[in-house]
């Protein structure tokens, strides 16, 4: 994929959803594939604050997308998070960081079958 890197996705047709930040490079896929949101290729997953704005405007349509995607009505991420004891902020970065984690593997799917 020669100078695919920095070309932005809505290029190549693809719809970012609402509930993650517009602009999304094929590099910056790559980076939240291969090294998760928590690497710093997607703070806003990470910080309580901005995860808690788009999860509070947007929350129903990240749970529909992972159980969408996974086919799970109860993801195994939240059973773990839940056990942890963590707070429902941290549930919610950890949820958003989950389904962008997961929109971004299989839109790289899309775009390179051979990921």
């Amino acid at each position: 994929m020669s100078n695919a890197t920095d070309k932005q996705l809505s290029d190549w047709g693809i719809i970012v959803p609402d509930w993650i930040e517009q602009g999304m490079t094929y590099e910056r896929l790559l980076d939240i594939v291969t090294g998760g949101c928590a690497s710093g290729s997607y703070m806003p997953a990470m910080y309580y604050s901005q995860a808690t704005a788009t999860m509070q405007e947007h929350g129903d349509e990240v749970l529909e997308y992972i159980e969408g995607a996974t086919g799970e009505s109860l993801p195994d991420l939240l059973q773990q998070i839940a056990r942890g004891g963590d707070s429902w902020r941290g549930l919610q970065c950890g949820l958003l960081a989950y389904a962008v984690e997961l929109w971004a593997s299989n839109t790289l799917a899309a775009i390179d079958g051979d990921f």
